[in-house]
């Protein structure tokens, strides 16, 4: 792979804080506080992806370890090391890590030291686009109705709550379920939210 052309990051300006984006003193706090409670600590960005992607195969050999995914559901998965899995998940979902660079990365580490997390994190990878081109391409936005459908049954009829404008979901169904307490926006909800470009 050639490296990318030099680009003016003058160009770019600066990235807004969250003030500046009109988030108050609470909701500041409350980010805050959930950064430094969380297990992973993730930073946005190409760089820290390229440095974590460092980091855990080359540095820390980590692949040797690497269990992949697991049953996040049973109870002592959610702690696994760094090392058991890769945390390259949110890099590669914004876009801030290539996984054609994640995979030649593996076949150079596999050269030197065969292992079994090689063949897993690739196989990750193809689970990946499996998911996220086959399945999208197959189901399209019935895969959204059946998750309204899973909602509809835990929460009950769905309401706007305190959303701007009234945000709607492709098929004219409200997105917040009356239950949520604005600004829980995990799990199921958050899942659903996002995927309707909320």
């Amino acid at each position: 792979m050639s490296t990318p052309p030099d680009v003016d990051s003058t160009w770019w300006g600066n990235v807004p804080s969250l003030s500046d984006l009109g988030y108050g003193s609470e909701e500041l706090r409350e980010a805050e506080e959930s950064r430094r409670r969380s297990a992973v600590p993730w930073r946005g960005g190409e760089s820290c992806a390229l440095a974590r992607l460092q980091a855990f195969i080359w540095e820390r050999r980590a692949l040797k370890q690497y269990v992949g995914t697991t049953d996040w559901t049973a109870s002592g998965k959610c702690t696994a090391s760094n090392d058991q899995t890769s945390k390259l998940s949110p890099y590669l979902a914004f876009g801030c890590l290539s996984p054609r660079l994640l995979y030649w990365e593996i076949q150079r580490f596999e050269k030197s030291d065969r292992c079994k997390g090689c063949r897993g994190l690739v196989n990750s990878l193809l689970w990946r686009d499996f998911y996220r081109f086959i399945v999208h391409y197959a189901w399209g936005n019935r895969t959204m109705d059946c998750i309204y459908n899973l909602m509809y049954h835990l929460f009950g009829p769905m309401s706007c709550g305190s959303l701007p404008g009234g945000h709607k979901t492709p098929t004219q169904r409200p997105l917040v379920p009356r239950a949520v307490v604005p600004g829980m926006w995990r799990g199921i909800v958050g899942v659903v939210l996002r995927a309707w470009g909320c």
